[in-house]
């Protein structure tokens, strides 16, 4: 975190965010009541959750046809001092493997937010949804990135991988849609084109249960006008949680699951013992099945790195979280009418502990 966007109090309440952030995530998928996706309204916008733990995060996972990958959270919390505290966090990837970062936090008074919590601006981090296109800027001369991506938002949105449980709840708002826009990140000469596609997914929780669950696994993939998006989740013992897999065809849903998901875990290699990666990923059922196999790591970060100490000693006594992303290949079967895809996507896999 930025030392001059956040005093030391501050800093450790958005730590904490960011820890309840990743069992939001956990929370609204594990939820025991898995939900219709059908009957579902889909609200993009921002909650506003009353509540000492209570929280909410927008997900944005960006893979670009040049190779680069953005990827950046925005939340909304009440831990720590104050209510409703907007934080942003995110990465910018580039195809030599250099990585640019943000990260921002502001009190409630501090930020801004409108158009019935679809648009929030923490600092220099924009997150728009409102219809017909949505958008994610980063303008940031100190932190060197500055990124523009645009995407389609439709006025209503359909209910993709879809949870509900009291006041938590999961949306995946876009899978897989177009995305363009530009970039620049400090090493480059100048904006690049940005084109690729993009997933944004929406979790709330009314409460904070940092160690209800172990690992979070979200795979997506895209293919022409075919594409997917698959989610699933180990419980605290390691056992298996639900699981979801929604394909769509031009932007049209086409097919939705909870399809039983089979994680193999891989040797680990030297300095990934604590948290392995996967060797192969696979969602199975009559209608649907979904493999990804892991073909190169990403990124790999620590949330805690970034608490001044003795705080981050303080936390890590409950958690010791890490999120890596991986490019995987993948292969999708659709039942009807026998069809079978392949191609290059990305994954995304949070621990809160290692397993």
């Amino acid at each position: 975190m930025q030392s001059d966007n956040l005093p030391v109090i501050m800093q450790l309440a958005v730590q904490r965010s960011l820890l309840c952030s990743i069992a939001i995530a956990w929370l609204a998928i594990a939820a025991p009541g898995l939900a219709d996706s059908a009957r579902i309204a889909v609200d993009p916008g921002a909650r506003w959750l009353e509540g000492d733990g209570a929280g909410e995060a927008w997900d944005v996972s960006a893979r670009l046809d040049d190779g680069s990958h953005f990827f950046a959270r925005f939340w909304i919390t009440n831990e720590g001092p104050g209510a409703h505290t907007g934080v942003a966090m995110g990465y910018f990837r580039r195809p030599d493997g250099q990585v640019a970062q943000f990260r921002y936090g502001r009190e409630r008074e501090r930020w801004e937010s409108g158009a019935g919590g679809r648009f929030m601006r923490i600092a220099s981090a924009v997150l728009d949804l409102r219809a017909p296109y949505g958008a994610v800027e980063i303008d940031t001369n100190r932190g060197g990135m500055k990124v523009y991506l645009r995407f389609a938002v439709p006025e209503t949105l359909p209910a993709v991988c879809a949870r509900r449980e009291g006041d938590s709840g999961f949306d995946v708002l876009r899978m897989q849609e177009p995305v363009e826009g530009v970039a620049w990140v400090a090493g480059m000469t100048g904006l690049i084109a940005a084109k690729g596609a993009v997933d944004v997914t929406h979790a709330w929780s009314a409460e904070s249960e940092v160690d209800a669950m172990l690992r979070r696994i979200d795979v997506s993939g895209r293919d022409g006008d075919l594409a997917f998006f698959a989610t699933t989740i180990a419980a605290r013992d390691g056992a298996a949680g639900p699981s979801c897999v929604a394909v769509a065809r031009d932007g049209a849903p086409i097919a939705e699951t909870r399809a039983a998901a089979e994680v193999v875990i891989a040797q680990p290699t030297e300095g990934a013992e604590l948290y392995p990666l996967p060797s192969r990923i696979s969602f199975r059922d009559p209608q649907v099945e979904v493999t990804a196999s892991p073909r190169r790591e990403l990124l790999r970060v620590d949330p805690l790195e970034i608490v001044p100490q003795p705080f981050r000693a303080l936390l890590a006594l409950r958690s010791a979280p890490q999120r890596i992303w991986i490019e995987a290949d993948w292969q999708l079967r659709l039942e009807s009418g026998g069809s079978e895809e392949r191609g290059v996507g990305s994954a995304a896999i949070t621990y809160t502990n290692p397993p």
